[in-house]
C-alpha cells in the first residue's frame, strides 16, 4: 500500500490524527496513571490534534484515561457541552488548539 493510500485508509478509519498527536512518541501510562495526569494534560495543551482525540473519546467512551485534555470524569460530566464544542471545531477544520504555521489544521 502506498503512503497516499495508507493516509486515505487512515482518514476513512478516523485514525489519521494519531500520528500527528503530541503524544505519539509517549507511553500510554502517562494518560492512565493518576500520578502522571499533569504530564498528560500538558501534552494535550500543546497537541495539534487534541480536538480529534477528544472527539474519539466522546464517540467511544473509554472508561479511563485522559483524552483531548479531559479526564473520563470530566468527559462524562460535560459530555453534551464538549460534544457540541468539538464537533463545531472539527466542522470548521480546527483539529487542535495549537496553531501550526499560522493554521490550526493538521493536514
Amino acid at each position: 500500500m502506498s503512503r497516499s493510500e495508507q493516509l486515505a485508509d487512515d482518514i476513512r478509519k478516523g485514525a489519521w490524527w494519531r500520528d500527528r498527536a503530541a503524544c505519539s512518541e509517549v507511553g500510554t501510562d502517562v494518560f492512565f496513571d493518576k500520578g502522571l495526569r499533569s504530564q498528560a494534560l500538558a501534552l494535550c495543551q500543546v497537541c495539534p490534534v487534541n480536538n480529534c482525540c477528544l472527539d474519539y473519546a466522546l464517540k467511544h467512551e473509554p472508561e479511563f484515561g485522559v483524552y483531548g485534555g479531559f479526564t473520563a470524569a470530566q468527559r462524562s460530566k460535560y459530555r453534551r457541552e464538549l460534544t457540541h464544542y468539538v464537533r463545531g471545531q472539527l466542522r470548521e477544520g480546527v483539529w487542535g488548539a495549537v496553531t501550526i504555521l499560522g493554521r490550526n489544521s493538521a493536514l
